[in-house]
């Protein structure tokens, strides 16, 4: 039996912390499942925020110009995006709990690293699943394995353990709050025996505005874009996911979505494996995507007229 790690992002209520991924172990009977409990205050206070923030009518405003941006803005014009009043705003609202909740991911990344090098779980492949802040756990994780395999940054308790491959199976990150940089992408890739998936939305704002708040180009964001590294599979669920608050109601179809008990590359849909009830919320947001996208096309619209599907 294998062993899957799940690590989550915001909490909107303290039972998310396993709720969240019980659909895990419905679509792959033959693991073992476990979800990481990290920071559990700092994540319901970062999720009461964000939810605080997307109900106002600022949400409403920014998402616009976000849309408005991913319509009209060439990719090297990002770095120089200057936000709206509203914008800077609402990131004065999130920056506190995320920044908290961010450098915390990268602590606790350091302790899964730790616990996954002491063969905690045993001798068992490891499939490891995390969104939003999750995911930057996750990332953390593989990047101190990886830099402990290559002998970059030894880590001196396991100065004994001298590979780190065979340890991680399968890795899905949804809606990641980490870089998109190729070089370190590429150095966790060499660690990864199976997949390596990175799940992005075109229209998570909140994503781009914490990280253009803080100085950062929101092209540097995976949940935002495909990552360019071979052996990456990029995943695009913009039609599924309207915003980062999305992500939290449609992890399960995510998890379907992606064939997380599967370690061949996604190929898209397998309705069949669908309950009907999910097949017909599928086919209805890919209908209003495909309407949308071919609107834009049609009327050849540097600005939407009208706010894409959630």
């Amino acid at each position: 039996m294998t062993v899957t790690i799940c690590v989550n992002g915001w909490l909107w209520r303290e039972h998310d912390v396993t709720q969240n991924f019980n659909t895990v172990k419905r679509i792959n009977p033959a693991t073992e499942v476990y979800s990481l409990r990290w920071e559990t205050d700092e994540l319901l206070d970062l999720g009461k925020s964000l939810v605080q923030t997307v109900v106002t009518v600022v949400g409403s405003q920014i998402a616009k110009f976000w849309l408005t941006v991913m319509s009209s803005f060439a990719a090297a014009a990002f770095a120089a995006l200057a936000w709206p009043a509203v914008a800077l705003a609402a990131f004065n609202a999130l920056s506190n709990p995320w920044t908290i909740v961010s450098d915390r991911a990268v602590k606790a990344g350091r302790v899964l690293a730790y616990a996954l090098l002491d063969k905690a779980h045993g001798h068992r492949p490891v499939t490891l699943i995390g969104w939003s802040l999750g995911a930057r756990v996750i990332f953390s994780a593989l990047e101190i394995l990886a830099a402990h395999h290559n002998r970059t940054s030894v880590i001196k308790e396991f100065k004994e353990v001298t590979s780190c491959e065979g340890i991680i199976e399968n890795v899905f990150l949804i809606g990641a709050a980490t870089t998109a940089s190729k070089k370190r992408w590429q150095a966790v890739r060499e660690i990864v025996g199976g997949r390596l998936v990175n799940t992005f939305s075109k229209g998570d704002w909140i994503l781009a505005l914490v990280h253009r708040g803080a100085n950062l180009s929101a092209r540097s964001v995976a949940g935002l874009q495909e990552v360019e590294v071979d052996g990456v599979e990029n995943v695009d669920v913009s039609y599924l996911v309207g915003g980062h608050l999305n992500y939290r109601k449609k992890l399960k179809l995510i998890y379907r979505y992606l064939r997380i008990n599967s370690s061949v590359e996604h190929a898209g849909w397998d309705y069949s494996e669908l309950p009907e009830a999910l097949q017909a919320e599928v086919m209805e947001a890919q209908g209003k995507q495909e309407a949308y996208e071919e609107a834009m096309r049609r009327k050849e619209m540097r600005v939407p007229h009208s706010d894409p599907p959630e």
